[in-house]
């Protein structure tokens, strides 16, 4: 069972790496267009920058499960525990602040895509519905929750 989800969970995490990459292109592409588009005939299209924003976001957050399976991170020490404390006591600590912030996210994000899609909030120039990305969001962040209580749970039973 255990080697099941890890081969399922390598699959869809490819999948949302290469769905991210993709996101970054099309990104990269809106931008590098607007600048062309601006430079030669002084007139960008403006709904590229709300296509460049939304992939932006999406290219984010698609890899943010993979970042939580590999741990790769980038991390600032908030706590220095000194004198006699275990390293297990210190990462317990760690690991709880950090849920609590997962939790937290997890949270809002879903709040903001029901919010969104309630409101039906579009981008300001091109209309393009957000509610989707929101949703897009609120799900890459429940299962980079999910990979973290995983890995959390799996790391104190060692």
């Amino acid at each position: 069972m255990v080697r099941l989800f890890r081969r399922l969970f390598a699959g869809i995490s490819e999948g949302l790496i290469c769905l991210a990459e993709i996101c970054t292109i099309v990104m990269l592409l809106a931008v590098a267009g607007n600048a062309i588009l601006r430079y030669f005939f002084g007139a960008p299209l403006i709904a590229l920058v709300d296509w460049a924003t939304i992939m932006l976001l999406l290219s984010t957050f698609l890899a943010f499960p993979n970042m939580a399976e590999q741990d790769d991170y980038i991390s600032v020490a908030l706590f220095r525990f000194r004198g006699r404390v275990s390293r297990r006591a210190a990462a317990t600590v760690r690991a709880s602040i950090l849920l609590g912030f997962y939790l937290c996210l997890s949270i809002a994000a879903v709040h903001r895509a029901i919010e969104d899609y309630e409101l039906k909030v579009a981008t300001t120039y091109a209309r393009i519905p957000l509610w989707p990305s929101s949703f897009v969001i609120a799900a890459m962040v429940l299962v980079a929750m999910a990979v973290y209580l995983r890995r959390a749970l799996r790391r104190s039973r060692t």
